[in-house]
């Protein structure tokens, strides 16, 4: 017999057993290896969650570890600030303090002072104030009852008479009406010259152009410059001619 075969070869029975409980014993071995086999897993998966939820739990004891060391530098830092602040403001006051402590005491005469210099300031423009209303008020009512008061003349200058010689003679200049136009053409002939069809001048009256019912020796003895009307151009003209 080899020991290779895990069963004893065919028509071989040993100690009187038959072959039906040869087969039982077995399939009772081959099930407790299956159970054995069963077991090891279920051991090896149940050590696999125990070391996955030991090192899952240790991280987060970790990691809560640090929160709490940064809470503690958080709470440090803040304690800090605050004593840094209260020690500037302690520093401020006990400045403020000092300063007060050696300050003169003229301040308040100093103070006083000031105030009636602004009370009396503050009556001053009041007081101006009202008088430059009443003024208003008084022109006012002159105005209306239609007062006049007499200027010195000491007011009066060179530049009020030179303006009104100007409106005498330049605003207020009014020209005469066209019977009153001067006819004393002598020197201005060349006004109503004409040229032929040959080029040639030709003279024409000029009495002809203006009305006959004016009087010439009557408008020879005016002052003011006057115009006088010419019809075929529909314009009262200077007796002169502007250079152009």
């Amino acid at each position: 017999m080899s020991r290779c075969l895990p069963f004893p070869p065919p028509n071989y029975v040993k100690n009187g057993l038959g072959g039906q409980k040869l087969l039982q014993q077995l399939e009772l071995r081959r099930k407790k290896t299956e159970f054995a086999k069963k077991k090891e897993e279920e051991k090896r998966k149940e050590e696999k969650e125990k070391k996955w939820k030991e090192k899952r739990e240790k991280k987060r004891s970790h990691d809560d570890d640090d929160d709490k060391k940064k809470k503690r530098k958080e709470e440090k830092r803040e304690k800090k600030r605050s004593n840094a602040e209260d020690d500037d403001k302690k520093k401020k006051k006990k400045k403020v303090e000092n300063r007060e402590k050696n300050m003169p005491h003229d301040d308040d005469d100093k103070k006083k002072k000031k105030k009636r210099k602004e009370e009396k300031r503050e009556k001053k423009m009041s007081h101006n104030k009202k008088m430059s209303t009443t003024q208003e008020e008084e022109n006012d009512i002159r105005n209306k009852k239609g007062k006049k008061h007499d200027v010195p003349l000491s007011t009066y200058s060179v530049e009020d008479d030179e303006s009104k010689e100007y409106k005498k003679l330049i605003e207020n200049w009014v020209p005469l009406p066209p019977q009153m136009v001067p006819i004393d053409l002598e020197n201005e002939e060349w006004l109503s010259k004409k040229n032929d069809s040959k080029g040639k001048p030709e003279t024409s009256d000029p009495t002809q152009h203006v009305s006959t019912s004016s009087n010439i020796a009557d408008i020879k003895q005016g002052i003011q410059p006057l115009a006088y009307y010419l019809p075929h151009v529909d314009v009262y003209a200077l007796p002169y001619v502007l250079p152009f």
